[in-house]
């Protein structure tokens, strides 16, 4: 069995700031017959990002994985 999954989505907080967030999940029980690698695996990141805009400058973007 195989799971792919990700989710994404950028919520205003108020008119001069956001959060970012992405998850991405792809895991497999493995299972496949005469391979010469390891088909089990799982791999989870988490991508979260905060950005603040005023009138002269940008600022934000911390990321979290």
């Amino acid at each position: 069995m195989n799971i792919l999954g990700e989710f994404a989505g950028n919520f205003e907080i108020d008119r001069d700031s956001d959060v970012g967030v992405f998850f991405n999940h792809n895991s497999s029980q493995g299972g496949i017959d005469d391979i010469a690698f390891d088909d089990d695996f799982s791999d989870t990141s988490l991508d979260i990002s905060y950005g603040k805009r005023n009138r002269d400058s940008n600022w934000g973007n911390y990321r979290w994985w």
